[in-house]
């Protein structure tokens, strides 16, 4: 008799800091503030910029996720492009309703800076009926989870299919978060 495991899923985090990188998207954030270049997607407060085409930001970024990529999933081709990416600064009380990442095959969020007093990103089983038919009978059980929490952290790097319904719940501090999200493709070369 075996337990075989279906249908599973991974997130990948990875500690990571580049002072450089820090200094360019703070810089590119207060740009984008200055000249009140943002935008609402699924943000309720704060601030998000419309998406940012720095090189350096791109540049040193886009090597960790291209390691992280080539460490932990089997892909079989040479090419991470990043898509887009933007900076999102939460002040105490802002959200992100939830969602996916459309039009990628992979997405993440890298913290500048964060506090641990709330602002979890939070993944969601779509599967309701998981949570809804056992949640009396059965333990804490990894395989029955209907949520998955991760507590920001200043200098986390986190990558995620992009079809992973997510949501980033209320941020609690004083001191604004700020991090930048991201969309990944794979490509052919």
């Amino acid at each position: 008799m075996a337990r075989h495991l279906i249908f599973t899923q991974s997130i990948v985090e990875e500690k990571f800091e580049d002072l450089d990188l820090k200094k360019e998207i703070l810089n590119e954030l207060r740009i984008s503030e200055e000249s009140n270049n943002g935008r609402i997607r699924t943000n309720y407060g704060g601030f998000q910029t419309k998406d940012i085409k720095n090189v350096k930001i791109i540049k040193l970024l886009g090597e960790k996720i291209s390691k992280l990529m080539f460490k932990h999933y089997k892909i079989n081709t040479r090419y991470i492009e990043i898509c887009n990416l933007w900076i999102n600064k939460n002040n105490k009380g802002d959200f992100n309703n939830t969602h996916i990442h459309d039009h990628c095959h992979f997405s993440g969020v890298y913290y500048v800076n964060a506090s641990t007093n709330g602002g979890s990103l939070k993944f969601l089983n779509d599967d309701t009926k998981v949570f809804a038919s056992l949640w009396k009978y059965i333990e804490k059980d990894s395989d029955f989870y209907s949520e998955y929490f991760i507590k920001p952290e200043e200098n986390l790097l986190i990558l995620f299919p992009s079809y992973l319904k997510h949501m980033v719940e209320p941020h609690n501090d004083e001191k604004a978060r700020i991090s930048v999200s991201f969309n990944i493709n794979l490509k052919n070369g």
